[in-house]
């Protein structure tokens, strides 16, 4: 198996170069900036028509929206609840086709709807099968998902499983797993906190745009962060890493088994990978890097790593005030959130090639 490694010098020779966000991605517009009207609580996904219509998801709000292209509201759907209609913590907005489709987490099941937010049709999973906020389409009768656990099927078992989904059929297959080598198995064990991987994040990934492909990481207690490429149907084709800055550096040591409050961010550093895109043969990685001396008194170092499509380190460049990617576009146009911006509302970027 090929294997890449990169070290922080290359980063550091690209940041001395000048690049910048903003020289990669221009601000397009944003919505929700009307304090008076105020439209979102948490938003969780967003995605464009072929007509260039804006839909948005909204996790809090358990409801789908639609706006036109001058950010003028159309039409929503959804309440918080369970029943026909409704959505908890919906997220992670696609479009295959004609179709629009989401994952609605916290009833496990997905939903199918046209661009009109009509014809909505849900495709439920086992109760058992514990989902993380990951989703994606390989096809309008495949989906791909993350678990968080799975108790009664010993096929699937395990924390941070890749699932294969089929309409109908629940799931078919899985792969990969937030322990992907017995090195990092055993580092965790020596932290004690093996067990409470799953609170660290869990398993974060990203398809290309044949959607053969997918870059797979996760948020784990060793430094460098580990990237694995893989097929959609599971095969690993590639691995490599990133060194983060020593300031953010792991071992995340203030886990323990039996119990995780703010009082425990103290002296903690952590990294997380907010979101992983691909657009024009590159992977778009964007992280927040943290440290904690309390949870209201912290350092951030916010980033997008640019690799190739065969991992090669091509940029990293600073992302004032973070970045969490939703959907990119066919041509360009990045949908997402700000994390740390006053009012929560959707930034749309069209990255400068």
């Amino acid at each position: 198996m090929k294997r890449a490694f990169f070290a922080l010098l290359a980063v550091l020779v690209a940041q001395s170069a000048g690049f910048g966000f903003d020289k990669h991605f221009r601000l397009v517009k944003t919505i929700g900036d009307e304090r008076e009207n105020y439209m979102f609580q948490r938003l969780s996904g967003a995605a464009l028509t072929e007509k260039k219509e804006i839909i948005v998801c909204d996790q809090l709000g358990g409801f789908v929206a639609k706006y036109d292209w001058q950010g003028n509201f159309i039409h929503r759907i959804g309440h918080k609840g369970k029943g026909p209609g409704d959505f908890l913590m919906p997220t992670h907005l696609r479009v295959l086709g004609k179709n629009l489709y989401l994952l609605d987490h916290f009833n496990a099941r997905f939903a199918e709807m046209d661009f009109d937010l009509g014809n909505l049709q849900y495709y439920k999973l086992d109760r058992s099968v514990y989902l993380r906020e990951f989703f994606d389409v390989l096809d309008h009768d495949t989906f791909l998902a993350t678990s968080m656990n799975c108790v009664s099927d010993p096929q699937i078992e395990g924390i941070g499983k890749v699932l294969h989904v089929e309409k109908g059929k629940g799931v078919r297959k899985a792969f990969f797993d937030i322990y992907p080598t017995g090195e990092r198995v055993d580092y965790a064990k020596g932290k004690g906190f093996a067990q409470k991987m799953d609170l660290f994040g869990g398993v974060v990934w990203g398809l290309d745009d044949s959607r053969e492909r997918l870059l797979i990481s996760y948020v784990h207690p060793d430094n460098p962060i580990v990237f694995y490429l893989c097929s959609a149907a599971g095969k690993q084709l590639l691995e490599f890493e990133y060194q983060i800055d020593k300031k953010y550096s792991f071992p995340m040591h203030w886990i323990t088994a039996k119990k995780v409050s703010l009082d425990l961010l103290k002296g903690m550093h952590i990294a997380n990978i907010r979101g992983i895109v691909y657009f024009d043969n590159n992977w778009h990685i964007f992280i927040d890097a943290m440290y904690y001396r309390t949870h209201t008194d912290y350092d951030g170092h916010y980033f997008c790593l640019k690799f190739s499509s065969e991992g090669t380190l091509e940029e990293q460049f600073d992302v004032k005030g973070g970045f969490v990617p939703f959907n990119i576009s066919k041509d360009g146009y990045m949908l997402g959130k700000q994390p740390e911006a006053e009012v929560e509302k959707l930034f749309i970027y069209k990255i400068v090639k």
